[in-house]
């Protein structure tokens, strides 16, 4: 299992939900966006199909999903965050959704803020058991019959942890969660964006699951007098195999 710094926080079910640590006081919104796009140097590796991995009979098979780029080789599935990023008061967000598809996880990474629901259901007609690996938080692995089923779960404490079905191993998936909102998974165009960032000089971190940790300097300049839209600060992120 691989742990990101303080920022992350451990999920339980909202049965059996751990003491949260005391909040960090939140600090005003700024004007900043940070943007970029992470890209893989060199040549990707192959994903296998998984044999055996159909979920029906004559149903597609899984592919690998560790590393994963398109044409232009930008990486998905990177979490990007700022290191001690603050605590920005913003809107509430809804809940984030972690399905079961083709006895798959889709996404195959999810980060959401401490506090925010995360649910996890089931779009196939087989039984799955959701199995988060957690060790700050208390573990939970919950079973599901069929498709439409569902379970909300909430988290409290620092921790990145990986959720997986017992009954099909091959099913993973990766949870993130944080006490501030300064965070993006990158999709399959490879992009993240960070938004309503105070302005100050932070340290960006790219986390994947395979490839490990990029660290950069950031810097969020004051807004502009008259409060005109700000230039984003571009900070793209190159993954070497």
């Amino acid at each position: 299992m691989v742990f990101l710094p303080a920022m992350l926080v451990a999920g339980c079910d909202r049965g059996n939900v751990a003491s949260a640590p005391a909040a960090r006081p939140a600090v005003p919104a700024g004007k900043g966006v940070i943007e970029g796009t992470v890209v893989l140097a060199g040549r990707a590796p192959e994903m296998r199909e998984i044999p055996n991995s159909a979920c029906r009979p004559g149903g597609p098979l899984v592919r690998e999903e560790s590393v994963v780029v398109d044409d232009g080789n930008h990486l998905a599935n990177v979490v990007v965050y700022l290191k001690d990023g603050p605590p920005v008061d913003v809107p509430t967000v809804p809940p984030a959704v972690l399905d079961q598809v083709g006895c798959r996880y889709v996404p195959h990474v999810v980060a959401v803020r401490m506090g925010q629901t995360l649910t996890i259901r089931s779009s196939d007609a087989t039984l799955h058991n959701v199995h988060g690996q957690c060790s700050a938080n208390p573990a939970f692995n919950v079973g599901m019959t069929g498709a439409g089923q569902s379970r909300d779960f909430t988290f409290a404490r620092p921790e990145m942890f990986k959720v997986g079905c017992d009954v099909h191993p091959w099913m993973t998936a990766h949870v993130a969660v944080f006490d501030h909102p300064m965070f993006a998974v990158t999709g399959a165009g490879g992009r993240f964006e960070i938004r309503s960032v105070p302005p100050g000089t932070y340290t960006l971190v790219a986390w994947h699951e395979r490839l490990g940790t990029r660290q950069q300097q950031v810097t969020v300049p004051p807004p502009g007098v008259g409060g005109e839209a700000e230039k984003p600060v571009v900070a793209d992120v190159t993954f070497a195999r």
